[in-house]
């Protein structure tokens, strides 16, 4: 998979911001990220949106829901679509 989960400045900005970034041409549909808390995480910049460029894919994004499901050594996951060569910025 080109994409990968990463927190920055949870400490510094007093909420947590995941970075989500696809450096492939593949799309991924209903991938499964680890978050590091459960609940509503939201949407703050889609690379991908159209408005950024007629040739993008546009594919819809929205905010994600995490639950208390394990996955990628964090204790939280919600599904994405990730679109390629896309970065997705998502805080809670």
């Amino acid at each position: 998979m080109g994409g990968f989960p990463f927190v920055i400045g949870p400490e510094r900005w007093q909420y947590d911001v995941m970075v989500i970034a696809n450096f492939s041409s593949q799309t991924y549909h209903n991938i499964r990220i680890g978050f590091p808390n459960a609940g509503r995480w939201q949407l703050r910049l889609n690379t991908d949106w159209q408005r950024y460029g007629s040739d993008y894919a546009a594919l819809p994004q929205c905010d994600v829901t995490a639950h208390w499901i394990g996955w990628d050594a964090m204790p939280a996951s919600g599904e994405i679509t990730l679109p390629p060569y896309s970065v997705l910025v998502l805080s809670q």
